[in-house]
């Protein structure tokens, strides 16, 4: 063997004194059948500062990081202490071994009642409810009251039963014509609240009202009021006036009830008794 230089017996030495600072007072063993160095006192995985970990078959496998000025490092993954995510969407950090475990805060996407949103995470995973923004919606009652739904802000969870607002008010008609009714927590109450009220009626007799039922679907009732009509006798009709018949306050024909037409100036027999404007003042003009 040729001679060693100088500054080859002085790395030598160097790095005898570094593997001894590495391996600490437990020593150095050689395997003289595999010739490998091997840690005496140390064989576990956790956190050695030594040369490595033994393998089963005693065959030291070399750390994969360095450790503190220069000496080799703790065996662990490459991955040791790098983010990640777990499968089910939590945040994560890889371990020693290289396998990922939940952080003890964070969140994960999440959604409910078709909106996304987000679910806390801790150190045993996701937990709590689907933070989306919109936890109420309005709906309509199938009565037509307006109403509000909750989200059920499980992750995946759905809008719920629509229920009564304390307020509102919903379509309805009466009397043919088109109106609103309030609506409370108990659903629709009251009236029908459309414009007209009361109306001219007739019904064979005169001319007389009729009030508006207006609960919802209502409808006009009764004619009534009435008291005279007009009417014509034959007379009348051929000197073109008009008389009055008496009606019922339900404005049907008085029983026995005939047309009384009097005498008007128009040199006519009006009331067709025979005479010509009997019983009225009469200038020479009217004669």
């Amino acid at each position: 063997m040729p001679p060693q230089s100088s500054y080859h017996r002085g790395f030598a030495a160097v790095s005898a004194v570094l593997l001894l600072a590495c391996t600490g007072s437990a020593g150095i063993q050689e395997d003289a059948g595999a010739g490998v160095l091997a840690s005496g006192a140390r064989s576990s995985s956790s956190g050695d500062k030594g040369l490595g970990r033994l393998s089963d078959a005693g065959v030291l496998i070399a750390p994969s990081m360095c450790g503190v000025d220069g000496c080799p490092g703790d065996g662990c993954s490459p991955n040791n202490g790098r983010a990640c995510r777990m499968a089910d969407g939590c945040p994560g950090t890889y371990d020693c071994d290289g396998i990922c475990q939940y952080n003890s805060s964070g969140s994960r996407s999440c959604s409910a009642c078709g909106q996304t949103g987000a679910q806390s995470c801790g150190s045993g995973g996701p937990y709590g409810p689907c933070n989306v923004q919109g936890m109420w919606q309005a709906c309509t009652m199938p009565d037509g009251c307006s109403g509000a739904q909750m989200c059920n802000t499980v992750p995946g969870g759905t809008w719920g039963a629509c229920g009564y607002n304390a307020t509102g008010s919903r379509s309805c008609s009466a009397c043919g014509q088109s109106g609103t009714q309030a609506c409370g927590s108990s659903g629709p109450y009251g009236a029908c609240n459309v414009a007209v009220l009361q109306q001219s009626c007739t019904q064979g007799c005169g001319v007389g009202t009729q009030a508006c039922n207006n609960v919802p679907g209502g409808s006009w009732g009764a004619c009534g009021g009435c008291t005279t009509a007009s009417c014509q006798t034959t007379a009348s009709a051929l000197c073109g006036t008009s008389g009055t018949i008496a009606c019922t306050s339900s404005c049907a024909v008085a029983t026995g009830a005939t047309c009384v037409v009097h005498e008007a100036p128009n040199n006519c027999d009006d009331d067709g008794n025979g005479q010509i404007d009997e019983g009225i003042f009469q200038t020479a003009c009217d004669l």
